[in-house]
């Protein structure tokens, strides 16, 4: 990980007319380094869209799991919002900033952070604290801008494996539209014909995304198991 550490403050507004106190998230980001050390406009479109619809996803008892974090944006602005847990998860070497990530924001005590590498077993990852007996597994999953990467099948398979274990579960998932490259074109081809094989597509309209927060280019779906239908 880069050392040069630049935070990123997030004004998320009035939660509702009668909470009238703003909300702040404070996200940082490396001025070096991989991917994951940067706030993506994918990961902004996605918390903005939580802050519009957080009553229809979220509430005491959401318990929430994002994968592939990065800067773990998305998974701060959630707990902000007031879910009951958030798991913000990433590869080993990355868990690091998403800790600096929470201990800017030590007003939230409902996130932690964790080591996930995608299409491993999740039985050493999954603990006594994922599971209570109202709500049982996660019951929402957060992707943001992870399909421009080679890892389409472990993704798929971590996703699967979440929904099989909380039949419930619901997935949130954006992205950019990366039709410059071919290599991306390709990828997110892939993706979309290996992921509509276990999961039902609900695309969002970019008019249902926050309305500072929205671009053709960038997409919200919904993922819904088909052995729920």
């Amino acid at each position: 990980m880069a050392k040069e550490s630049l935070v990123r403050r997030l004004d998320l507004g009035p939660l509702t007319p009668t909470h009238s106190e703003p909300l702040e998230v404070l996200v940082p980001q490396k001025d070096v380094g991989e991917e994951a050390v940067v706030v993506w406009d994918s990961a902004l479109v996605l918390s903005y869209f939580l802050v519009k619809h957080c009553q229809e996803f979220l509430s005491p008892n959401t318990r929430v799991l994002e994968l592939g974090a990065g800067t773990g944006a998305v998974g701060l602005v959630t707990a902000a919002l007031g879910a009951g847990k958030v798991t913000v998860t990433d590869l080993p070497r990355v868990v690091p900033l998403l800790e600096e990530g929470i201990s800017l924001n030590g007003n939230l005590t409902n996130i932690n952070a964790k080591p996930l590498t995608w299409g491993s077993d999740l039985t050493d990852f999954l603990d006594d604290n994922d599971t209570n007996v109202e709500t049982g597994y996660y019951n929402l999953i957060l992707v943001s801008d992870c399909i421009y990467y080679d890892c389409v099948e472990p993704l798929i398979k971590t996703l699967i494996k979440l929904c099989e274990l909380n039949k419930d579960c619901r997935i949130l998932f954006s992205y950019e539209v990366r039709d410059y490259s071919e290599s991306k074109k390709k990828i997110a081809v892939e993706f979309f014909r290996a992921v509509g094989e276990h999961f039902r597509i609900l695309p969002y309209k970019t008019e249902e995304c926050h309305e500072d927060y929205a671009s053709n280019d960038i997409r919200v779906i919904q993922l819904t198991p088909k052995s729920r239908i």
